[in-house]
């Protein structure tokens, strides 16, 4: 009788280990939880835009219609997808399209600022007269102001004469010593296209 229990206790003991190992396997198999993936964040939508001029790389930036100069003292707002950038160096920069061309110059010193921001719709005709072969057409609006401490001017012309360009579309910011000269021509009479064209060029931010 001593013995069967004894049998029975042995027998039960090395039951317990079994177990006890295989619930111990059983733990070390389990699959460990999968870590969480960190979102990586959206990158702005940024361009490099290569020279259409001398085929370099500008580092000028797009965001959506938003170009900012390589300088960072030029911000426009271009008048719809169709339009490139053309060249982006010293403080200038051009803009093409099927529609028409945008320029942006800077220009220095004290007289040329007084020379090249105008104050009148003649002194504006005047200078187109220097820039377009045919000066047949009419100044369509013309305004100018002085506010925090630049001179502007703003300006449109309609060519009805011969000229390959429909529309004139100018503006213009002055400080004491430089002046950014923003200059666009339309090769369409589409409505739309100008209205574009003109918030733009009146919109057009410059740093001093």
């Amino acid at each position: 009788m001593k013995q069967s229990r004894r049998e029975f206790r042995r027998i039960a003991i090395a039951l317990f280990f079994s177990a006890s190992i295989l619930t111990g396997c059983q733990k070390e198999k389990e699959p460990k939880p999968p870590e969480p993936i960190q979102a990586e964040e959206p990158e702005k939508e940024q361009q490099n835009i290569i020279d259409g001029k001398d085929n370099v790389e500008i580092t000028g930036t797009i965001e959506g219609l938003t170009y900012t100069s390589a300088d960072g003292r030029i911000s426009i707002t271009l008048p719809n997808e169709s339009w490139q950038c053309e060249s982006d160096a010293e403080g200038n920069a051009s803009f093409v399209s099927e529609e028409g061309l945008i320029s942006i110059v800077r220009m220095d010193g004290v007289e040329t600022v007084q020379s090249s921001i105008y104050h009148s719709p003649e002194e504006y005709v005047s200078y187109l007269k220097g820039t377009s072969p045919s000066m047949e057409g009419e100044v369509v609006s013309f305004e100018n102001a002085s506010e925090n401490g630049a001179d502007t001017f703003h300006a449109v012309y309609h060519y009805t004469g011969e000229s390959e360009y429909k529309y004139a579309v100018s503006g213009g910011v002055g400080f004491e010593d430089h002046c950014y000269i923003i200059s666009a021509r339309m090769m369409t009479e589409d409505e739309n296209a100008l209205n574009e064209v003109i918030d733009s060029v009146y919109h057009c931010k410059i740093e001093k």
